[in-house]
């Protein structure tokens, strides 16, 4: 899958959005009325989930769509509360896509020679 430069970003990605989910998903439900309970539940363990699975070589691809899955619901989240997105949602959406696609190219690698 592209090497271990591939390897180690995969599994960083997975770790900080991973994280950044059970954080967002166990937040204290009063400490921020505007987002209600069951969204803030839902959606840190779309991205939890998403980055577990992002984990597995074999599950890659759709890890990396639940991920961008959550990046994308949150920035709708985000200006609904009249607020920009953060920038580095870009960065991870770019990230993911090469990691899913280094996933892709190193397959048809293996079937070629395989």
């Amino acid at each position: 899958m592209g090497g271990p430069a591939m390897r180690v970003l995969r599994w960083t990605l997975a770790g900080v959005l991973g994280l950044q989910g059970l954080a967002f998903a166990l937040h204290p439900a009063g400490a921020d009325k505007a987002v209600p309970a069951l969204l803030r539940v839902a959606l840190g363990l779309l991205e939890a989930t998403g980055a577990a699975l992002f984990l597995l070589p074999r599950t890659v691809r759709p890890g990396g769509v639940a991920l961008a899955a959550s990046l994308a619901i949150a920035a709708g989240l985000h200006l609904w509360l009249a607020e920009w997105p953060p920038i580095a949602f870009l960065v991870y959406l770019a990230a993911i896509a090469a990691v899913v696609e280094g996933q892709r190219a190193a397959g048809r690698r293996e079937v070629r020679h395989g």
